[in-house]
């Protein structure tokens, strides 16, 4: 039924009556049941006062009324906002008032009396759902009479759906489950579904990928006809695929991963030269041998875009045939590879590079920690095979010759320790550590970052169109705002112009990195930053000061590595050059996929931070009520966030809890400042906090302080907060 079309057919002319069948004749393609539910409606509309009806059974839509049409947003209190058109205010919702609807959601929205709060923004009551922006919930499921309930995992997607009793399909209390949204409304108004599929326990793990994997529309399996593509592959190098490749299989190649890693799109080695030069051969996985552009398995690893890490398991890109498989440069087994060999000076600059396909034949499997124990205690090195060990003492000094000539052109390395979930053998999360950066991490990451920037350059300098990895420099408002953030901390940052910025950064950082408040003003320089994409067109890399950079390094896990693979490949297999047409279509392919490829890291990038939020979230659950020190991370009106010393694990202190004073918020120098005491909280200030409530559907961890002063009664006046406010830090 066209609600939508309806009202929009009566507010083209306000004031001017259409009787129930003019109407209708608007819509001739509707069947007699939709035609009959059309005129309840209309009726029912009269009653709600949405439309007037003269004494003649005319309808009319009110001069004094005004309808909106767009996609709704839902927010944790229950209330919504309604996009309305381009500069106009949002519309909000009040609970009461959303009629069902869900985020996301396109509605159509009646713009009603403001009521009072302290916004400026018109009231809205939703009166139809032209759209629904998902017609699935995910939920768990909690058995009643008459109908039992699926609560949406996701809060602030759905309401929570009536299940009536024949619709359960066998789902248990407790169990998480898919039910299909009704287009039925129960006699309450609440929406209805029906189970379509059950996950299982809600604590099961498993069921914790799953919900991800549903919020963001990550698949979590491969197509059949996929899976018989794979396995079609043969699982061993042939001796014709050898012909014609630069065989390199008596080079001490090795990969350096972490302990856990099972696919291995890198291995590196390095040889001294003459006059102090030193040689690099980067060789990386030949995915495009096998994967070739259209075929069944590159369609999928392009609608994957990416592989997706969760910390007990992946979601690849690749079906495991090939990721771990005949893609994968494991130990003393030959295997196809595209190869970049570089030539650096002494001071790091390079002389030369050459690019071909190989076949190799890895000599170790080396972690990063086996390496930093060769390099830095002198007993684990001694158990290291010498010509290894020698080889890795030249990596290291090839890496700080990159390192020294990366940071005198102005690049920007941010060090920011990352979570590390331990998970147990059923996949409960055991302990939470602070992944830190060795001395082997750095020297990968710079031969993987010389051999980016090496094909770049190659590429454009032959004139070839390239998906190029771009980081376009920060907004000025951005820097100004990181100002003044650092400046009451004591810390100078003058960076005002395009070549003296990196290197402001640079000593900002370097300044703060073993701070109390270093972690806090290195995330906001990291969000003041704008993010890297991939483009069509070279806008540069901002944060490594590089003119020209691109990603080839892992095709086995990133798709943008893949076409860099083909365009690559096919320029060195062509004897007479790349066609200006065959360039014309790759330049035309390029600048959709540079978008759409984005898009989906950052939706494996989202997907990622999500799980490992919700198992901090498991991991604290048991521990309410227990104290712990913690250091305060950030700021903001709503109160403090603050990060455990013994877990690298953060939760908020609601500022209705810091109870000795009340404070107001200086969002110039992000401080929360007592009215009474003066006292002030700012970033870097040690507070013992107790663990309050965990909420794992919300990822939320929530603290109280310990030994707060006695409270005051008597609160100053001040002033009323408006809805909407968000929990997340910006």
């Amino acid at each position: 039924m066209p609600m939508a079309e309806i009202l929009a057919l009566l507010q083209r002319a306000p004031g001017r009556s259409l009787s129930g069948r003019e109407i209708l004749d608007a819509f001739p393609l509707l069947d007699r049941t939709a035609r009959q539910a059309t005129l309840r409606a209309l009726d029912r509309w009269v009653g709600e006062e949405i439309l007037d009806q003269r004494k003649d059974r005319r309808y009319t839509f009110p001069w004094n009324k005004r309808i909106v049409t767009g996609p709704i947003r839902v927010q944790r209190g229950g209330y919504g906002f309604v996009s309305g058109p381009e500069g106009s205010d949002d519309i909000f919702v009040a609970a009461r008032n959303l009629a069902g609807a869900m985020d996301g959601d396109r509605v159509t929205t009646l713009i009603e009396k403001r009521r009072d709060r302290a916004d400026t923004r018109p009231d809205g009551r939703i009166i139809s759902i032209v759209e629904r922006s998902r017609s699935e919930i995910l939920g768990r499921f909690v058995a009643g009479t008459p109908s039992g309930r699926l609560l949406p995992i996701i809060p602030r997607f759905a309401p929570p759906l009536l299940i009536a009793r024949e619709d359960e399909n066998g789902v248990l209390p407790g169990q998480v489950a898919i039910a299909r949204i009704s287009s039925n409304v129960s006699h309450s108004g609440a929406l209805t579904g029906k189970i379509s599929s059950i996950l299982g326990a809600a604590d099961d793990p498993a069921v914790d990928v799953a919900t991800i994997a549903y919020k963001y529309h990550l698949p979590t399996t491969f197509p059949e006809a996929v899976m018989r593509a794979a396995e079609a592959i043969p699982a061993a190098v042939l001796p014709a695929e050898i012909s014609g490749r630069v065989d390199l299989r008596a080079l001490s190649l090795v990969t350096i991963d972490g302990a856990s890693a099972r696919d291995f799109d890198d291995a590196v080695a390095v040889q001294r030269e003459a006059d102090g030069q030193i040689r690099l051969w980067v060789a990386i996985a030949d995915v495009s041998h096998y994967v070739h552009a259209g075929d069944i398995i590159d369609q999928e690893a392009l609608q994957r875009g990416t592989s997706v890490y969760f910390p007990d398991r992946a979601l690849p890109m690749l079906p495991e045939r090939l990721s771990n498989g005949i893609c994968s440069l494991q130990a003393d087994v030959d295997r196809l590879a595209v190869v970049a060999e570089i030539l650096f000076s002494p001071e790091g600059e390079r002389l030369d590079a050459r690019f071909f396909r190989a076949v190799i034949r890895s000599r170790a499997r080396l972690t990063y920690d086996q390496v930093y124990a060769w390099l830095s205690d002198a007993a684990a090195g001694a158990d290291a095979p010498d010509d290894l060990l020698a080889q890795t003492r030249v990596m290291v000094e090839l890496s700080t010759r990159l390192t020294a000539m990366r940071t005198a052109r102005g690049s920007i390395d941010f060090d920011l320790p990352e979570a590390e979930i331990i998970v147990n053998l059923r996949g409960k999360p055991e302990d939470i550590i602070r992944r830190e950066r060795n001395e082997a991490h750095k020297l990968i990451e710079e031969f993987m970052l010389a051999a980016n920037e090496a094909v770049a350059d190659f590429l454009t300098n032959k004139e070839i169109p390239l998906l190029y990895r771009i980081h376009e420099e920060p907004e000025l408002e951005k820097m100004l705002e990181l100002q003044e953030f650092t400046a009451p901390l004591g810390y100078g940052f003058a960076g005002s112009s395009e070549a003296s910025l990196p290197r402001a950064l640079q000593e900002l950082l370097a300044a703060t990195a073993a701070a109390p408040e270093g972690r806090a003003i290195h995330q906001l320089v990291l969000r003041s930053m704008k993010q890297a994409r991939y483009a069509a067109e070279n806008l540069g890399h901002f944060g490594l000061a590089a003119s020209r950079y691109c990603h080839f390094t892992s095709p086995i896990r990133r798709y943008p590595d893949l076409v860099v693979h083909r365009v690559l490949c096919q320029l060195l297999e062509s004897a007479t050059g790349i066609e200006t047409r065959q360039r014309l279509e790759w330049q035309k392919e390029f600048l959709p996929l540079g978008e759409a490829l984005s898009k989906l890291e950052r939706r494996a990038t989202d997907a990622e931070r999500e799980m490992v939020n919700l198992y901090k979230c498991r991991f604290m659950a048991d521990k309410i009520g227990e104290e712990f020190d913690g250091i305060v991370a950030g700021v903001q009106s709503y109160g403090l966030f603050v990060e455990l010393d013994q877990w690298f694990v953060e939760g908020l202190v609601a500022i209705a809890t810091l109870t000795d004073d009340f404070y107001e918020f200086d969002p110039l120098h992000q401080t929360l400042t007592g009215q009474r005491r003066r006292k002030i909280w700012r970033v870097g200030e040690a507070l013992r906090v107790k663990l309050l409530r965990v909420n794992p559907d919300w990822r939320e961890i929530d603290f109280s302080p310990v030994d707060m002063s006695p409270p005051i009664i008597a609160p100053p006046q001040r002033q009323q907060q408006r809805p909407g406010r968000s929990r997340k830090r910006r």
